[in-house]
């Protein structure tokens, strides 16, 4: 982790402070896939990555973000009016106003339960961002009024929280006057003021230094990636494979039952803390029922883990996507080509970029329908071709169920389209034809 404490997280909260104070936040960014979140002010940006072990924030000089997208933009060009903290906690609330209402981005940087809420004035969830393994144990959804985590140190609690009010208090830096911070390169360490005689680097700011590091944390863990592609199954996998000391332990508690008594068991030369809150005989069976949940998931974490690595040395070949036409087409009775839109965009290419001007136009009257167009260039087309394609406009249209109705035609020269609405057009001449659905 690049910051653990709540000192380091006061730290740099205070810098993002003095730096953005009074500045208009002009877009706030999200992507989903990487678990990072930026709030844009201007020419620089507030960078939170929120996934271990990179998870950290800092002031970010780019302003070029590719693969985020814009979310609650209910709170774009809002004033940064304060930053405040919960106090020996690593949870940052950054407070906007917007005209007359009042927001808050509250960023929780708590390791694997990491979470972004954005609340209104009254303190209503607005919107949860989450990182990937996070599990709300507070059980807070959208709608509902936030609460944060209980404290770490239990020193304060949060019966009352007013989200905007004085519960969050403000806080000054702790070190105000640090000329510099020093990155030590062997430990990835940063201290402020510190003289150093070892291999080092000096930064006029604590986010420089911690850009540094991110960087330095995310290039490391790419090459761990890279290496070990089943990273986390294997993880598991050395996890799931003391099943048998678990057995074994239960079998031993079996026949030492004055151990149960102590609370705490040496066995095997580890020390082992039995759970307070069951006593005598559910014990074993806790570490039974433990040991053979612990089998099942090594044998399937097992295969899964074969199968990944058969998977990456034999791939599947990729198939090329076939695009289907965004129309529907088929021939009249004398062999015309018939074009039918499914949709406004489609009746909007048929009509307006593939057919030409001596075409036909079919549509039915009174009811929202799909747009045909008979491709016969200057030929004439006869009855039946008619009857046809105007069958055609009614049942695709809303009146289909309708036991006669009226479709207007006409060419395609004739027909306008009706800005800002799409798929409508207006018919400068035209005929009716009457079609019976049977």
């Amino acid at each position: 982790m690049l910051f653990y404490s709540y000192l380091d997280t006061e730290r740099i909260a205070s810098e993002i402070k003095n730096r953005f104070i009074h500045h208009k936040c002009t877009a706030i960014l999200w992507n989903s896939m990487e678990k990072k979140l930026v709030l844009e002010f201007g020419k620089q940006s507030v960078f939170a990555d929120l996934k271990a072990p990179c998870q950290s924030m800092f002031i970010e000089e780019k302003t070029q973000f590719p693969n985020f997208e814009r979310i609650m933009t209910v709170m774009n060009n809002g004033i940064l009016t304060g930053i405040k903290q919960i106090k020996k906690d690593r949870i940052v609330f950054f407070i906007l106003r917007k005209k007359s209402l009042k927001y808050a981005v509250v960023l929780e940087l708590t390791g694997k339960f990491a979470f972004v809420y954005f609340i209104d004035e009254q303190g209503k969830i607005l919107k949860i961002l989450k990182n990937t393994k996070a599990v709300n144990r507070r059980n807070l959804t959208a709608g509902s009024i936030y609460k944060p985590p209980d404290s770490r140190n239990n020193e304060i609690n949060f019966p009352h929280l007013k989200i905007l009010g004085i519960t969050p208090v403000e806080f000054e830096c702790k070190y105000p006057n640090a000329q510099h911070y020093v990155l030590f390169d062997g430990h990835n360490i940063l201290l402020p003021d510190v003289q150093c005689k070892t291999q080092c680097t000096k930064f006029d700011s604590l986010s420089e230094g911690i850009r540094a590091l991110y960087a330095v944390c995310v290039k490391k863990n790419a090459k761990i990636r890279e290496k070990e592609p089943n990273y986390s199954i294997k993880d598991q996998l050395a996890r799931t494979a003391e099943y048998d000391f678990y057995r074994r332990l239960a079998l031993y508690l079996k026949t030492h039952t004055e151990d149960i008594q102590d609370g705490v068991v040496e066995f095997e030369g580890k020390r082992i803390v039995l759970p307070s809150k069951i006593r005598g005989q559910k014990i074993i069976d806790f570490y039974f029922k433990k040991s053979k949940r612990m089998k099942r998931g090594h044998e399937k974490l097992t295969e899964l883990l074969q199968h990944s690595v058969v998977k990456q040395v034999a791939p599947k070949p990729v198939q090329k996507k076939t695009s289907s036409k965004p129309w529907r087409e088929t021939l009249s009775p004398s062999g015309f080509k018939v074009m039918v839109g499914k949709n406004s965009r489609s009746n909007n290419i048929i009509t307006f970029n593939m057919a030409s001007g001596e075409d036909y136009f079919f549509h039915v009257q009174d009811a929202p329908g799909c747009h045909v167009i008979m491709k016969t260039g200057k030929k004439v087309p006869q009855d039946k071709d008619v009857a046809f394609c105007a069958r055609l406009a009614v049942l695709c249209s809303k009146a289909k169920r309708n036991l006669y109705s009226s479709v207007s035609y006409t060419r395609v020269k004739y027909v306008r389209p009706v800005k800002g609405i799409p798929g409508k057009v207006l018919l400068t001449k035209f005929k009716t034809i009457r079609v019976k659905i049977d």
